[in-house]
C-alpha cells in the first residue's frame, strides 16, 4: 500500500505502477489517494508501507527521502493572454483571474509563503478543481508541473514561472 500525492498519482504513477506490474505481476498494488498530513497518518498507522509526500516540516517519526524537485507552472486556456512558451514572471499574474488553492493544501500553504503579493479571485481547495476550472477558463493558476500529466490538464498552455522560481521537493516518507 502507497499513500500519494495526487498530483504524483496522475503525474508518474501510473507509469511506474504498468512497470511494476509487469515486474511482478502477483503482487497487489493499493495506492491511497491523500494529502500531505493524510499521508503521513497513513504511514505512521501501518496502513501504507511509505508515501509518496512533499516536502513538510521536519517530524522526528517520518524520514524523508527526496526523489525530484519539481516546479511550479502558470497554466491557462490557449486563448488566453498570458498563454506562450517562454518563462513567465510572478508579476505578469496581477490583474488576471487567478485561481489558488486553499491554506489547508500544501501547495497552497507554499505558494502563499513564497509570493504572498498575488492577488487572488478564486479560492478551492483541490487541485483537480482548479484544473476544472482552467479548462473552462476561467482564470489562470499556478500549478505544480506534475499536474500538467491530469486528463483535465490536456488542453491548457503553461509557462513555467519566474521572479522567485518556487519549486517543491517530491520524496518518499
Amino acid at each position: 500500500t502507497i499513500a500519494s500525492l495526487m498530483t504524483v498519482e496522475f503525474g508518474v504513477l501510473p507509469l511506474v505502477a504498468a512497470r511494476f506490474g509487469a515486474a511482478h505481476p502477483d503482487v497487489r498494488l493499493r495506492i491511497l489517494d491523500a494529502t500531505g498530513p493524510e499521508i503521513a497518518a497513513h504511514v505512521r498507522s501501518g496502513e501504507a508501507e511509505f508515501g509518496i509526500d512533499m516536502e513538510a516540516e521536519p517530524d522526528a517519526e517520518i524520514a524523508f527521502e527526496p526523489l525530484a524537485v519539481e516546479h511550479y507552472v502558470l497554466a491557462c486556456r490557449p486563448g488566453h493572454p498570458l498563454a506562450g512558451d517562454t518563462p513567465l514572471d510572478w508579476s505578469a499574474v496581477h490583474g488576471h483571474r487567478c485561481i489558488v488553492l486553499g491554506p489547508d493544501s500544501g501547495i497552497g500553504r507554499q505558494l502563499r509563503a513564497a509570493v504572498p503579493h498575488i492577488d487572488w479571485q478564486c479560492e478551492v481547495q483541490h487541485l483537480s478543481t482548479v484544473l476544472g476550472f482552467l479548462a473552462v477558463g476561467i482564470g489562470v493558476a499556478a500549478i505544480p508541473a506534475l499536474a500538467l500529466g491530469s486528463m483535465n490538464a490536456a488542453d491548457l498552455v503553461y509557462r513555467r514561472l519566474t521572479g522567485p522560481e518556487v519549486t517543491r521537493r517530491i520524496g518518499i516518507i
